[in-house]
């Protein structure tokens, strides 16, 4: 079940502070200060495309998902909004058949269960040496670690069209 939670407690702003503090700054007020900024994303549900047979493969063993470009990366990229998601993956995967899979990911969740959960700029995706048009103005919650089926709140399909084209998908709370 999809949970979001409008009450912000002292304690996730700290922690929401030392994940920014974490992402390169050391200032703890300017944490502080941009952890405000990205309280609305925080405390939404946060987006990562899987593989639909990777994912369900690694989760019939009871392993951990590690994207394809984890090993490059160093990271689970994820999205902070669905639409964000969609550009991202039209960007880099429009070429790559599916069927895809979306997860949906509370990031207080993920934070509650110690899961390394940074809010960074743009990070490159695999060998893709470029970013998006217009992603210097998102941060992107990053997971330092692979994903576990305990973090994923809902699994939903990726529409992909036969050019390649993402939509975003429907994600209706049930």
């Amino acid at each position: 079940m999809h949970r979001q939670n409008p009450k912000v407690t002292k304690a996730l702003m700290v922690r929401m502070a030392a994940m920014v503090s974490a992402g390169g700054k050391s200032d703890l007020n300017w944490g502080i200060v941009l952890a405000y900024r990205l309280l609305e994303a925080l405390m939404a549900s946060i987006f990562h495309l899987a593989e639909a047979k990777r994912w369900q493969a690694v989760m019939s063993r009871r392993q951990l998902y590690y994207p394809p470009t984890f090993d490059q990366d160093g990271l689970t990229h994820t999205a902070p909004t669905v639409e964000a998601l969609v550009t991202v993956v039209n960007q880099f995967y429009q070429q790559l058949a599916g069927p895809w899979l979306v997860l949906m990911m509370d990031p207080e969740h993920l934070i509650d269960l110690g899961v390394d959960l940074r809010v960074e700029a743009a990070s490159e995706v695999g060998d893709q040496g470029h970013h998006y048009l217009g992603s210097e103005e998102v941060l992107f919650p990053h997971i330092y670690g692979g994903i576990s089926a305990e973090m994923v709140l809902r699994e939903d399909p990726m529409p992909q069209a036969a050019s390649g084209q993402f939509e975003a998908p429907d994600l209706k709370l049930v």
